[in-house]
């Protein structure tokens, strides 16, 4: 079969499922980074370096060279990831859910919801909280951005949901506090 007519079916096959996928109308959209990256200094990449020596060579002198280069590889991509920024993720909340990205979020699947407001003590923004019912990910953090007032968040998904108060998790927070 001729490539090019494979091609232009694939991109026909993209639009109509895109068509066919429809959320209902737009309440209330906004742009947020998942997190925002933290300038790091040259004594973070050191000590990552540090670690990572430290790691290889505990590895070397228990005669384990697959882990020595697994340790050398994750720590390069590590530094690499952690120093570029994320582009912005759409998130909108429509009659029917929360489409954040790609990943649409069915109230029927949610449970309850929780708006943690930016506190200056510490480095995250201010964060939806969904608990989803599923129990592979049972809570779901959605950044709000800063233009955007929190109670009109909630004045939609009260009529919903209930609020229900919960935290960040705690890997959010241990992940801000070492600048990641």
């Amino acid at each position: 079969m001729d490539r090019r007519r494979q091609e232009g079916e694939t991109e026909e096959f993209d639009v109509l499922e895109e068509e066919a996928i429809n959320y209902g109308t737009e309440l209330l959209s906004w742009r947020a980074r998942e997190y925002e990256v933290q300038p790091k200094s040259a004594e973070w990449y050191w000590a990552l370096g540090i670690l990572a020596a430290a790691g290889v060579i505990a590895a070397l002198i228990f005669n384990n060279i697959l882990l020595a280069i697994i340790i050398a590889v994750g720590a390069f991509v590590f530094a690499i990831a952690v120093s570029r920024p994320l582009p912005e993720v759409e998130c909108k909340i429509t009659p029917r859910g929360i489409l954040v990205g790609h990943d649409f979020y069915p109230f029927s699947d949610l449970e309850a919801y929780w708006i943690h407001l930016h506190d200056p003590r510490d480095a995250l923004a201010s964060t939806l909280l969904l608990r989803h019912r599923s129990v592979t990910q049972p809570l779901i953090a959605i950044p709000l951005a800063d233009s955007l007032d929190p109670r009109k968040v909630d004045a939609i998904l009260r009529e919903v949901l209930p609020a229900q108060e919960m935290y960040p998790p705690i890997m959010h927070r241990l992940l801000e506090w070492m600048g990641v």
